[in-house]
């Protein structure tokens, strides 16, 4: 009887100890690895001429983070695509520059499955832009891609404004 209520005893003391520390999950550890961005991303403008301007997009990858370059010729849903709304007020040229120039490569793997240019390096975009109005105006826009191995969407919306005659890029938080 005694060695059973020892053993009750332990039992008790135990589980009270286990209900009052905190439960660590598979949730919890995928929510706090999701918690920090596996790159910074960065805009700026500058002015080549009287209305002509260069957008630049500086990404920078932290921890293996990849993507899929603009340059791939195939017809991936997530690769890097930048989109400025409102044309009355600006000219966007045709062409995206990428610096590094990422290369074309065979991937195997099955959602792939043949050649793409993933972009695993530091890389800077740059997009000329013509000003075609004098007004004031707010043109919204956003770059959009897939960020690998987490396979999560990212959309960072921005603003380019024109206030008296100067243009500025800013990060649309709303």
């Amino acid at each position: 009887m005694y060695t059973q209520l020892i053993i009750l005893f332990v039992f008790l003391l135990t589980s009270s100890t286990n209900a009052t520390l905190p439960k660590a999950s598979l949730n919890d550890s995928l929510t706090h690895s999701f918690t920090e961005k596996p790159y910074v991303i960065d805009f700026s403008l500058t002015q080549q001429s009287t209305t002509g301007y260069t957008l630049h997009i500086s990404v920078s990858l932290k921890d293996g983070a990849h993507y899929i370059s603009p340059n791939s010729r195939g017809t991936y849903k997530g690769k890097f695509q930048l989109f400025i709304a409102a044309k009355q007020h600006l000219a966007v040229d045709r062409f995206l520059i990428e610096q590094p120039a990422s290369k074309e490569i065979y991937d195997s793997y099955p959602f792939v499955n043949g050649y793409v240019n993933w972009v695993a390096v530091d890389t800077q975009y740059s997009q000329h832009l013509n000003v075609l109005s004098t007004a004031d105006f707010n043109v919204f826009g956003y770059v959009q891609f897939t960020i690998e191995p987490r396979c999560t969407l990212e959309k960072i919306p921005f603003i380019i404004k024109q206030r008296n005659g100067k243009l500025v890029v800013e990060l649309d938080v709303c």
